[in-house]
């Protein structure tokens, strides 16, 4: 499945949430991540930032399709990232 992760998480925990994301996807800005998983490897990034974040604290938003070509994807300015995904 492709999916797109961004969050807004505190600044104490922020570094080891995006270590654990670029362990699995590209990173594509600042707290937005991008790329293909399959089901298992989902599970275990959901399974690792669910005991780092402080659910009242934090915000992690997963946004999950099939695949990267059953969206439409409109980049305005540089297209660098797709290349990195694709």
């Amino acid at each position: 499945m492709f999916i797109i992760i961004n969050y807004d998480i505190d600044e104490k925990r922020c570094v080891k949430v995006m270590k654990l994301c670029r362990k699995y996807l590209h990173h594509l800005q600042e707290s937005v991540f991008v790329g293909e998983l399959t089901d298992q490897q989902y599970r275990s990034l959901r399974e690792a930032l669910n005991k780092i974040i402080v659910p009242k604290e934090d915000c992690v938003i997963v946004y999950q399709m099939p695949s990267i070509k059953t969206f439409k994807v409109e980049t305005l300015g540089s297209q660098y990232w797709i290349r990195t995904v694709i």
